[in-house]
């Protein structure tokens, strides 16, 4: 009887186990990874957006993409105030 229990607790436990393990996610995301899914959700109008405009409608869309278009050709044209802070630098 005892052995019956202990067998049936560990197959419980190496069954639940395995499951979990399953369910695990995938590697976490590098900085560069997030990085370039922040800017292609920019690049596509789905970010800025505020609360109650979620998800953002069209217009958001639209309007958020005119402003990373321009923000975009700001950059190019003035690299010192790049957001990535990697050109320019404050002399």
């Amino acid at each position: 009887m005892k052995l019956a229990a202990r067998i049936l607790i560990a197959s419980s436990v190496l069954i639940s186990s395995v499951a979990l393990a399953q369910t695990a996610p995938d590697a976490p995301k590098t900085r560069a990874q997030v990085r370039a899914e922040l800017i292609a959700a920019q690049a596509a109008g789905q970010i800025p957006t505020t609360d109650v405009d979620y998800p953002p409608s069209a217009d958001t869309v639209r309007r958020n993409q005119q402003l990373y278009r321009l923000s975009q050709g700001f950059e190019q044209k003035h690299p010192r105030f790049a957001s990535n802070g990697a050109q320019g630098s404050a002399e």
